[in-house]
């Protein structure tokens, strides 16, 4: 008997992926873009999607020192350590009728809770000030996904998110953390 290929059936996966991470707003000022890793288990129904993962991003700093106008006179630095995400996540999306057995898009929304590591050093007239810091905030924002089956157990796609991180801990940062992700995952369906 010969297999079919189509994503119109139930399917359990794991997947590993890679994203592009653009820094946004605020965040953008400090850190570099950089890659992140996810690894994760899925459920496909015929409609609907939902996935557990486990996701990594580590930014970098853009200088190694800031300097501030404190005065007309004074300047202050900061010194910031790099910024490390790691989230555990789940999710849920409905997959838009495939436009043919090979291909279909899905768009949805993730939340997740982020343990972030981050130090800084502030230098300012007066004032010398160091903080070293573990924070979980909650991460949340909308997906859409673009999946290619390639076999009978092999799928790729090409992943988006906008990603808004939620800061449960007033002394780390007075904003919400923004960016967005795109990459590719490639899936195994079991």
């Amino acid at each position: 008997m010969m297999a079919t290929l189509s994503f119109a059936q139930e399917d359990n996966s794991v997947y590993v992926a890679t994203s592009f991470e653009l820094p946004l707003g605020d965040l953008k000022h400090i850190y570099n873009s950089t890659f992140n890793y996810e690894v994760g288990y899925r459920s496909a129904g015929t409609y609907f999607i939902s996935d557990i993962y486990l996701n990594y991003t580590n930014f970098t700093p853009k200088e190694d020192v800031f300097y501030f106008l404190e005065t007309q006179e004074t300047y202050g630095s900061v010194i910031y350590s790099d910024l490390r995400f790691i989230a555990l996540g789940a999710s849920g999306a409905y997959r838009i009728i495939p436009f043919n057995k090979y291909f279909t898009i899905d768009a949805g929304a993730f939340m997740n809770v982020t343990m972030t590591d981050f130090a800084y050093e502030l230098d300012a007239t007066g004032l010398f000030e160091t903080s070293e810091m573990t924070v979980f905030w909650l991460g949340i924002g909308p997906k859409i996904n673009f999946n290619f089956l390639l076999s009978d157990h092999l799928s790729l796609s090409i992943n988006n998110r906008l990603v808004y991180v939620i800061s449960t801990d007033d002394l780390s940062f007075d904003y919400t953390f923004t960016s967005f992700q795109t990459g590719v995952g490639l899936e195994y369906l079991f």
